[in-house]
């Protein structure tokens, strides 16, 4: 006989043999690497671990319980295997990660001689599993089951040599290796076989959590009952009572087949997907309202109608001039005559290189109306960047200005200056052209940054813009707005600023070019012009705030943020210094024609993240995995987009529309097709969504989208270029300024053709890459 005292001395004496070495190295390289994956947290979590918990369980009906042993037996593996490769599963799905660590206790009593010895044996070990997206549920169950031996066959290491032996990073709020844990508990009435003894199972509180989340499992008169503990600090019981419902659905689906793929297995529960499918529509209310806007197939009708009602009253207002209801309709008319008369047929792109001016508000209705796709091309932009936008959008007829016209990309195209124009319009009918305009029809094309270094264009058709801009008085309400745009006609937000007031009777009031730079003209023009509505980046309103002169912004009824993140100090500002007007988060990329999903901003939103809302009318959202199933609410995930604002595609593009642009496998009813953001979200408790950041490397400064890849490419292209690293960079010094001077620093240490050289192939990025490279 030995005591536990002999088993200690053992233990003490073993940690001096090679075995004991040979096993700490099998720890070190076993978890090299490993993952300690954050679930969702429903409270953020405190500086210091806390224990206080509770206990949330069900019992398994009979069917499951058998169905559980059954794929247990089938593939050679025990309940717990099963257990773990589930728990696992359901773990990924909450964390996004296919690799993580779980607890797993030890009866640590494998020699014979201490079988029935009272003493303190039980150890903790880590059972690393990994979830391949491809592999079945039975190369599942054989991996952990592999994987579990290994574990076992060293679980005499205590925990605290392996803790020790890998030196992970030590907080007050964590503990080390893993923060979920598994417990099989055996079956007790089993265990006492033929014994005259009834064991009758009663559920124990502690009130205590020694982890985030421990999942315990147990098996009595053939059913299985599973409890989850947890740490009440950091979960809800709703919240848990959803994971459970969420682990049964997993056991389920595994059980239904074990040569099923891992992504295809449901995952969430049937209530749980009617939810999500609630959560992913806009308010009815507000979709009724869109529907009772709509009339007419294609934007221009829009505006003509109003031109028809109130032919008098100011369209378009700039700083010298002005254009009524029905002189922007002549106008766009004759215009449109004109191109028509060119050679520029029906579903033909017209490159509309222009300044943000009067001129450039007729150049697109005219596009419009002639049936045509306008494309934006900035004048700002570099020599190189228009003429690859042009090529890749096939432009044969372009409008311009005299002034503008010699950097015109016009090397295939048939140029029209404005000037041109006006002094031939006598000639050309001022009624409006029958252009037999379908909805299907493309009505601009905007490009983005592209990642393979070529900027993508993104064709949006009549129906797209129509449902965009009609949600926009449904959800806003139709006040008669003057609205001042003060982005480039090159940035999708001012499809919003063209379409928005002139289709509704507002005014269109247009700063000058390059005046939206500086922001105390901006506070007096707002003054000046009774502006009511404005759309713009939350940095630049911030600085309007903080520039404005008292009484400067009073006229203001409706604030719009969007491009970039919200800080969540700007919803304070903003209420202290323009109490009067309401401040709206939007959301939406240029694929999505300029909006998807919109939020009022509210005092409350100041304690976190602002979010951006629920989707607007005639839009559906949904929030997916790497797999493209929705995953649970407070889960991340990519947001993908479907309903009448999804655009074409992308031109010339087929096979990044096929990758961006996938058929809607959930709820097609209303829109078949979803456009994959890229932009990571998830879910709010109260059904807003939350923005994340981006499952790539896209970032986004000063509201425009840059991707790293198209900047690193153009440098790569630099025959003196070996590689580059283009990356982010959010400290506080990250200024143009303070980056510029650092650029020209390092340009200053190259033989100076080299420098001239780079900086020439720099300066071919467009203006808002130059920008972001100067700032990341």
């Amino acid at each position: 006989d030995i005591a536990y005292s002999d088993f200690a001395a053992w233990q003490r004496d073993r940690f001096g043999r090679d075995r004991t070495h040979e096993d700490l190295a099998w720890w070190k390289e076993y978890l090299s690497g490993a993952a300690d994956p954050d679930l969702p947290l429903d409270a953020p979590r405190p500086p210091v671990r806390t224990f206080d918990g509770a206990m949330q369980g069900r019992l398994f009906s009979e069917e499951l319980s058998t169905a559980v042993r059954g794929l247990a037996q089938r593939n050679s593996v025990t309940e717990f295997v099963v257990m773990a490769a589930a728990f696992q599963i359901m773990l990924s799905t909450h964390t996004g990660q296919s690799d993580g660590c779980i607890g797993i206790p030890a009866a640590n009593r494998r020699q014979p001689q201490v079988q029935d010895l009272i003493g303190f044996f039980l150890n903790t070990l880590v059972l690393r599993i990994r979830v391949e997206p491809d592999e079945t549920v039975r190369d599942l169950l054989e991996r952990t089951k592999r994987d579990a031996l290994n574990v076992l066959d060293r679980q005499d290491v205590p925990f605290e040599r392996v803790v020790a032996e890998l030196s992970p990073p030590r907080r007050l709020n964590r503990n080390p290796l893993f923060q979920t844990m598994l417990v099989m508990q055996e079956d007790e009435g089993e265990a006492l076989g033929e014994l005259p003894v009834s064991v009758t199972e009663v559920p124990v509180t502690s009130g205590a959590s020694k982890f985030d989340l421990t999942l315990f499992v147990s098996r009595s008169e053939g059913r299985i009952s599973v409890a989850f503990e947890f740490n009440t600090h950091l979960f809800e019981k709703k919240t848990i009572e959803r994971m459970l419902s969420r682990f049964e659905t997993i056991l389920s689906a595994m059980c239904s087949g074990a040569d099923r793929r891992i992504s295809d297995l449901e995952i969430l529960p049937s209530s749980e997907l009617e939810e999500l499918i609630e959560l992913s529509e806009p308010d009815p209310a507000v979709v009724a309202r869109a529907l009772a806007l709509e009339r007419f197939e294609c934007m221009h009708a829009y505006i003509e109608d109003v031109a028809d009602r109130t032919p008098d009253a100011i369209a378009v207002q700039s700083a010298d001039s002005h254009l009524s209801y029905a002189e922007l309709d002549r106008r766009a008319n004759r215009l449109a005559h004109h191109l028509i008369a060119l050679g520029a047929d029906r579903s033909r792109r017209v490159g509309i290189f222009l300044e943000r001016t009067p001129s450039a508000v007729v150049a697109v209705l005219a596009c419009l109306k002639a049936g045509l796709a306008y494309v934006p091309l900035d004048p700002t932009y570099p020599e190189g960047r228009l003429a690859r936008l042009a090529e890749d959008a096939g432009i044969d007829h372009l409008v311009t200005t005299s002034a503008l016209e010699p950097d015109a990309p016009s090397q295939h195209a048939h140029v029209l200056t404005v000037e041109a124009h006006n002094a031939a319009a006598a000639d050309f009918p001022v009624h409006r052209p029958e252009a037999r305009v379908s909805s299907h029809d493309a009505a601009y094309v905007m490009y983005t940054s592209g990642s393979t270094g070529a900027p993508k264009g993104v064709v949006v058709t009549h129906e797209n813009l129509v449902s965009s801009t009609l949600a926009r008085p449904a959800f806003y309400g139709n006040p008669r707005l003057k609205y001042l745009l003060l982005s480039s006609l090159s940035f999708d937000s001012s499809v919003a600023g063209l379409f928005w007031p002139l289709s509704t009777g507002g005014t269109l009031v247009l700063p000058d070019p390059g005046q939206e730079r500086d922001i105390e003209a901006v506070a007096r023009l707002v003054r000046s012009h009774g502006v009511t509505h404005t759309l713009c980046i939350p940095s630049l309103y911030r600085l309007l705030l903080e520039n404005a002169s008292p009484g400067e912004l009073e006229s203001l009824h409706t604030v719009i943020v969007a491009g970039e993140a919200c800080p969540p100090d700007l919803p304070a500002e903003h209420a202290r210094r323009v109490p009067q007007a309401l401040l709206y988060n939007e959301y939406g990329p240029t694929e999505a024609t300029v909006w998807a999903t919109v939020h009022q901003v509210t005092d409350a939103d100041a304690r976190s993240r602002v979010p951006i809302g629920r989707p607007i009318a005639n839009t559906r959202i949904f929030v997916l995995d790497v797999y493209g199933r929705p995953v649970p609410r407070g889960v991340p995930g990519e947001l993908a987009i479907g309903g009448r604002g999804v655009s074409a595609g992308y031109l010339n593009r087929k096979d990044l529309t096929n990758d961006r642009f996938v058929e809607n496998r959930l709820h097609s009813e209303y829109a078949p097709r979803l456009y994959l953001t890229g932009d990571r979200v998830r879910f709010r408790s109260d059904g807003s969504l939350e923005f994340l950041g981006r499952v790539d490397s896209q970032i986004k400064v000063r509201g425009y989208r840059i991707e790293p890849d198209e900047i690193k490419a153009v440098l790569l292209d630099h025959p003196d270029v070996r590689d580059a690293v283009v990356v982010g960079r959010t400290t506080a010094r990250a200024t143009a300024d303070a980056t510029s001077e650092e650029l020209a620093q390092k340009l200053s240490t190259l033989a100076p053709e080299q420098a001239e050289s780079l900086l020439a192939a720099i300066e071919q990025i467009s203006p808002q890459d130059i920008d972001a490279l100067l700032q990341i």
